[in-house]
């Protein structure tokens, strides 16, 4: 026995919920993106330290 207010009532729970999915992709994201940056600058970094004390020589 359920009423048409009883479907009314999932439709904003289902919408909410890709709302959450949709957020929760742009936030991985966002992450891989910083994970990105966050690795290149510790590379960057490793490269001058490692130059600044072994004498690069071509």
């Amino acid at each position: 026995m359920t009423h048409p207010m009883h479907l009314q009532s999932i439709v904003p729970q289902s919408t909410a919920s890709y709302e959450t999915i949709e957020l929760i992709q742009k936030f991985i994201h966002i992450l891989g993106d910083l994970l990105n940056n966050f690795k290149r600058i510790i590379r960057i970094f490793i490269e001058k330290q490692i130059t600044k004390y072994i004498p690069v020589e071509y």
